[in-house]
């Protein structure tokens, strides 16, 4: 298996490292986050374990949405009936 390196580790590192986020990066992070999204609901994936541990902040700064371990394709269904991902969250 093959994965690129990424520098920065995940976005909860991230978030213990700077103890307080700027508004800025929050935004950013937000935006990053809610276009993954987008574009996985838009090739009929739901991650279903979406957290800060998941998601990975890349050497140029921008999240990779990682552990698609949870993922699930929906063929013609909108919902699932499963329960997964980590309860914590």
């Amino acid at each position: 298996m093959y994965m690129e390196y990424i520098q920065y580790g995940d976005l909860l590192r991230v978030q213990n490292k700077f103890k307080k986020l700027s508004h800025d990066m929050v935004m950013f992070y937000t935006a990053n986050i809610i276009a993954g999204i987008n574009y996985m609901h838009s090739k009929h994936i739901m991650h279903r374990d979406l957290k800060p541990e998941n998601v990975l902040v890349a050497n140029d700064g921008y999240l990779k949405i990682s552990d698609l371990g949870f993922a699930k394709y929906l063929f013609h269904q909108d919902r699932t009936s499963t329960n997964c991902g980590t309860p914590e969250y």
